[in-house]
């Protein structure tokens, strides 16, 4: 770690946080109020895509309608960024929204995955959502 250090630029990096408001409540608050906001005046417009699994169960692809439409066409060489939801399970949240607009601005084709039962989804089989449960993807 040490030789990481001295050979990169790491050590004069400094960490300013980000914040709209004087203390961490209230920060919470402006940032859910911020989300609906956006939500609904400015919304990602996606086009889904469904997958039926092998055990039956379904997630699906929310591709976001850019300038190109919504899923890559065949001759397209953009990049993809797979957004996960995390914990909200769903494609609306604050933090999926402004990296979708940065990364949208930088070039790449973003979509988001939505697990079995998140983000509308229906349960189709007796397996549930699990974060750690990559074999989906």
């Amino acid at each position: 770690m040490r030789r990481f250090v001295e050979e990169t630029k790491i050590k004069n990096l400094y960490y300013t946080p980000y914040t709209f408001a004087f203390n961490g409540h209230f920060q919470a608050i402006l940032c859910c109020i911020l989300e609906l906001f956006l939500n609904i005046y400015y919304p990602v417009k996606y086009d889904r895509e469904l997958f039926t699994l092998s055990d039956g169960g379904t997630i699906a692809y929310d591709w976001v309608v850019d300038n190109d439409g919504g899923p890559p066409r065949k001759e397209s060489t953009r990049p993809i960024l797979c957004c996960f939801p995390g914990l909200s399970g769903g494609n609306d949240t604050l933090y999926l929204y402004s990296m979708i607009k940065a990364a949208t601005k930088k070039g790449y084709k973003c979509v988001v995955i939505n697990f079995r039962g998140c983000g509308g989804l229906k349960l189709t089989s007796p397996k549930i959502y699990w974060m750690c449960n990559w074999q989906d993807v």
